[in-house]
C-alpha cells in the first residue's frame, strides 16, 4: 500500500509541473515480488493444513462450545483453529498461532513479519517525506532503497513462510 501511496502522490505532485515522467526505482518491484509470494504462499501453507488428522486429546482440550448466546466457540478443521463467528474476533487474534497446537499464544512468525513490515514501512515513509520536503520541484526519482534493507524484507518473508508450513499440532 506503500509504494502504491507513493506512486500516487508522486504522480499527483509532479502533475502540478505538468511532468509525467517518474523513476520508479527497481527496488520496488522486488518487494512487490516479495509480498505477493507471502500473499499466495501463506494461504497454501494454511490450507494444506485443514486435511490433517488432529491428535483426538489435542482436539479435546481445544474444543469450546458456544454459549446460550451462540457466542463464543470454536471451530476445528484439520489442525486449523478459528472462531465460530466474526463477532468472536479480537485484536490480537492477527498475532496468535491458526493451529490448535498454537492458539492459544502468540506466534512468533507473525509478530516478527509485523515488527519488521512496519519498521520498513516508516523508514521507508520518512525517506519520502524528505525527498517531497526537500524539493521545489518535480520529482525526478523516488528514493532508492539498500540491498541490505530488501534481504531483511526477504528473510522476514521467508521465514515466516517457513514457520507457516511447520506443523504446531499433534497429528495421527
Amino acid at each position: 500500500m506503500l509504494i502504491a501511496a507513493t506512486i500516487y502522490a508522486a504522480y499527483s505532485w509532479n502533475f502540478k509541473f505538468n511532468v509525467a515522467s517518474l523513476e520508479i526505482p527497481p527496488e520496488f518491484f522486488w518487494l512487490l515480488g516479495i509480498g505477493a509470494v507471502s500473499l499466495v504462499g501463506s494461504p497454501l501453507a494454511k490450507n494444506a493444513k485443514f486435511s490433517l488428522k488432529i491428535d483426538e486429546k489435542e482436539k479435546s482440550d481445544a474444543e469450546v462450545e458456544p454459549d446460550a448466546d451462540g457466542r463464543g466457540g470454536v471451530a476445528i478443521t484439520g489442525v486449523i483453529h478459528s472462531n465460530r463467528h466474526v463477532k468472536d474476533a479480537k485484536f490480537i487474534d492477527i498475532f496468535k498461532g491458526e493451529e490448535v497446537g498454537n492458539s492459544a499464544h502468540v506466534d512468533i512468525g507473525k509478530v516478527q513479519m509485523a515488527v519488521f513490515t512496519v519498521i520498513a514501512a516508516v523508514i521507508y515513509g520518512l525517506m519520502i517525506a524528505n525527498a517531497f520536503a526537500q524539493t521545489a520541484g518535480d520529482i525526478k526519482e523516488l528514493p532508492t532503497l539498500s540491498q541490505s534493507f530488501i534481504y531483511i524484507l526477504l528473510i522476514s518473508h521467508a521465514g515466516y513462510l517457513a514457520h507457516k508450513a511447520v506443523p504446531h499440532s499433534k497429528t495421527k
